[in-house]
């Protein structure tokens, strides 16, 4: 295991000269961004496990304000619309982006 920005990374195994690459634990990224999201006070927020995995954030006062967001391979978080929310490189940012789409306030 490597890290990169603080984001666990499992490397693959080398086959003659092939370049070893380096795969994203993105279960663990969507962890964070769960953690930094649960920071706003007004969002009810759930990990979801399984092939892709995601964190679904709901606007406690309301029944239509709900995203579920996924983390790509390569460290993007995207909505299920296909917004981009920002990087693993910055959590916090791509976080506060969600919940001012679904009108939550900071904690």
């Amino acid at each position: 295991m490597l890290a990169y920005h603080g984001k666990i990374m499992q490397s693959l195994p080398a086959i003659g000269d092939v370049e070893v690459r380096h795969m994203l634990d993105t279960m663990s990224c969507l962890d964070q961004f769960a953690l930094a999201t649960r920071r706003h006070i007004d969002l009810s927020v759930q990990v979801l496990t399984g092939h892709p995995g995601g964190v679904r954030a709901r606007n406690r006062f309301s029944n239509t304000l709900v995203e579920v967001v996924t983390c790509t391979q390569e460290g993007v978080y995207l909505t299920s619309w296909g917004y981009r929310l920002g990087t693993v490189d910055n959590i916090e940012d791509a976080a506060a982006r969600l919940a001012y789409l679904l009108a939550a306030l900071p904690a």
